[in-house]
């Protein structure tokens, strides 16, 4: 648990320019690390000052009455309770004692029974605040880690269910390969387009290098009727209009070659993207260059575990 001083450097309750809710605040500390389990209560310390203060009063790390070992975070806020919401005196059983004739002592024991009564009622009701409040809090936490969706995954799982390619990706890689697919059609047909979004997703420079296709033409015409440079040629192969093309993926790093091997995340990303981008009938071959500075490195890192060509280990 993180001591006062660091919960103040995660939310700046008191700044000039902010004035966060509590729940926010509380989503603001799981995401930066305080476990869920240490447990997060909001206090509720009325509206008295709701009109001139901020929304939280203060954050301060408590320990339960019973077990000093068992800490918490209070956040004191300046807002009504359930209690408060609810008719007044609807809990107390003599709301009119007090305006029949009495002594000093006997109006403090009164006050006093009052007060402790009141705070029975609030530590019951505060059962209700607190699930309202786990509720809030981890719908904070949803809607800040959704506008964070570079970072976190809640946003790209949405789409796993049609991209299964999505659920081998980091959050960051899945967050492009989202803004790909939004981009398919300014994209395709692009080279330039296509090396720039396939660089960035892998975060390695590609190359996108097109290749004429050779064929074989007859070397006797067909028994139909033939014309010339149109269905018959007298050369021995021609030049076709339609490019294949040699995705080079370069300065590929040691401990990135498993990726790049058969069955690997970018192979299956590489497949996944450039059946979007090419037509089906155009092959696109890859060609992979390590640094040349690691052209040695391990292929199987488990040193218990014996590496077999083609089983395990693929060169």
């Amino acid at each position: 648990m993180k001591n006062n001083s660091d919960l103040k450097a995660i939310c700046h309750h008191n700044s000039l320019s902010t004035d966060y809710l509590a729940e926010f605040a509380a989503a603001l500390m799981i995401e930066n690390g305080i476990s869920t389990d240490t447990g997060i209560r909001i206090v509720r310390t009325g509206s008295n000052r709701a009109k001139i203060a901020k929304e939280i009063e203060s954050i301060e790390k408590k320990y339960t009455l019973n077990r000093l070992e068992e800490e918490y975070i209070e956040i004191k806020v300046n807002r009504e309770g359930l209690v408060d919401i609810l008719p007044e005196n609807l809990f107390f059983d003599n709301p009119h004692s007090l305006n029949t004739p009495a002594n000093i002592k006997q109006i403090k024991q009164e006050i006093n029974s009052v007060r402790i009564e009141e705070e029975e009622i609030r530590r019951v009701f505060s059962l209700f605040e607190n699930e309202i409040d786990a509720i809030r809090i981890q719908m904070h936490l949803w809607e800040h880690q959704l506008d964070k969706s570079s970072r976190y995954r809640n946003f790209i799982d949405l789409f796993a269910g049609q991209w299964p390619i999505i659920e081998l990706l980091e959050a960051d890689e899945g967050w492009l390969f989202i803004h790909i697919l939004l981009r398919i059609h300014h994209i395709r047909g692009n080279n330039e387009e296509i090396e720039q979004a396939l660089t960035s997703i892998l975060k390695l420079p590609v190359k996108l290098l097109p290749v004429k296709v050779r064929q074989t033409s007859p070397q006797l015409p067909s028994a139909e009727r033939e014309r010339l440079d149109f269905s018959f040629i007298r050369n021995e192969y021609y030049i076709n209009n339609q490019k294949d093309y040699i995705l080079q993926v370069n300065n590929i790093p040691s401990e990135r070659i498993k990726e790049f091997l058969p069955g690997g995340k970018c192979v299956k990303l590489l497949d996944e993207i450039t059946k979007m981008l090419f037509e089906a009938d155009i092959m696109i071959e890859k060609q992979l260059n390590m640094l040349p500075s690691e052209d040695i490195f391990k292929i199987n890192e488990n040193e218990k575990t014996d590496a077999f060509l083609d089983i395990n280990a693929h060169l």
